[in-house]
């Protein structure tokens, strides 16, 4: 049985790492993971960074809630100026 190598011993375990949720997928792994699955690293970039946010948002759900959009705030402004502006 053929020893696995210390940088195929540390792919396998950042890709443990990554499936427990325990580590994000880093540029240098998205290309490893991109080159094993022949899907280049784009869509494991996209992947880590649409859980990544999907994440935050729930962490500050009550504080984006606060924030009023600049657009109401501007459409805002513009109707209390009146005909005359």
């Amino acid at each position: 049985m053929k020893r696995k190598s210390g940088s195929e011993y540390n792919f396998l375990e950042q890709l443990h790492r990554i499936l427990t949720c325990t580590h994000p997928i880093t540029p240098e792994m998205a290309l490893r993971l991109g080159r094993l699955a022949g899907n280049g690293p784009g869509l494991w970039l996209r992947m880590q960074q649409t859980y990544d946010l999907w994440h935050t948002e729930q962490r500050l759900q009550d504080d984006l809630a606060k924030i009023e959009p600049a657009l109401a705030v501007s459409s805002n402004a513009e109707q209390g100026s009146g005909a005359d502006g």
